[in-house]
């Protein structure tokens, strides 16, 4: 198997399960995302602390404004994430994802040089068009009538440059070091923004519990470990085909929500009619077939 397209399917795994803790815990443990932010933020920056290259491969030069550039846009990316889903709930929200892989596609073919054949793009539309019916509960045009559709065109964007960016030091560094760096520019950019939903958080800590807290810690450092996977499976294949591959993390959402609904109805946020689970497996054949167009 193509090492790009194993990393990217492992981070879509890992991501997966960050989008059901955190559906769960945003239905129903925390009533604010802030603190689920802060987390996030949190995580991020003890995580490029942690595993900064010990080596003297420092970024040099405009290479700096480069890593910060990314680290910020992926912050903002997140951030209005966050603020969409305060405005409308996560169904309406999620399949907008989408937008990325088109931004993407286009930001990647004039500045990184990655064109494709027909057939590849027949493959990034299947997988589009699929990641919107598999996230959409009733209406495939639901998700773009929804509230939030203005903020996540925003946020799929900044995700797009960001990547772009990252894209382009990996041509000089290591994952690693792109990682690192990135992650640590992301989490101090973020903790700074914290600042003005200082009243939220407060509130949101009081109200959780322990345990709760502990469930938040946990689903960023599954996303912050599957962040590496993506720039791992970035530095060696196409970044566009990587984050197309990565919509297969919405099969992996759609399976957890069915055993969610089946052993653990009372955690469960999602439909599960016959006419959804119909929905959902036609879904799944598009996507497959989208990335067996990619990587045949």
């Amino acid at each position: 198997m193509n090492q790009g397209l194993f990393l990217a399917v492992a981070a879509g795994f890992l991501w997966s399960v960050t989008n059901i803790i955190d559906k769960v815990v945003l239905s129903r443990l925390i009533k604010h995302p802030a603190l689920v932010m802060l987390a996030s933020w949190i995580v991020s920056l003890v995580a490029g602390l942690v595993t900064l290259p010990r080596s003297n491969e420092w970024p040099v030069g405009v290479d700096w404004w480069w890593m910060a550039l990314s680290g910020f846009l992926y912050m903002l990316g997140m951030l209005w994430y966050f603020i969409a889903l305060k405005r409308e709930e996560p169904s309406r929200v999620i399949p907008l994802y989408a937008l990325a892989i088109v931004f993407l596609t286009i930001l990647s073919a004039v500045f990184l040089d990655e064109v494709f054949s027909f057939r590849t793009y027949i493959g990034i539309g299947l997988v589009v068009v699929a990641t919107i019916v598999i996230v959409s509960r009733r209406n495939f045009l639901e998700a773009f009538r929804s509230k939030a559709l203005g903020i996540m065109v925003l946020s799929t964007l900044a995700y797009a440059v960001s990547y772009v960016a990252m894209k382009h030091l990996l041509g000089t560094y290591s994952d690693m070091e792109v990682f690192s760096i990135q992650h640590i520019f992301t989490g101090i950019f973020g903790l700074v923004v914290m600042a003005f939903y200082s009243s939220e958080i407060r509130s949101a800590y009081h109200e959780a519990r322990k345990r709760h807290l502990s469930i938040v810690a946990l689903s960023e450092i599954l996303g912050v470990a599957g962040g590496y996977l993506f720039i791992a499976a970035s530095a060696v294949w196409f970044v566009t085909l990587v984050e197309t591959v990565m919509s297969i993390q919405y099969v992996f959402v759609f399976l957890w929500s069915f055993l969610i609904s089946r052993f653990w109805p009372s955690l469960s946020t999602e439909e599960m009619t016959p006419r959804i689970i119909v929905q959902k497996i036609a879904a799944i054949a598009m996507i497959i077939g989208g990335v067996a167009l990619l990587t045949l």
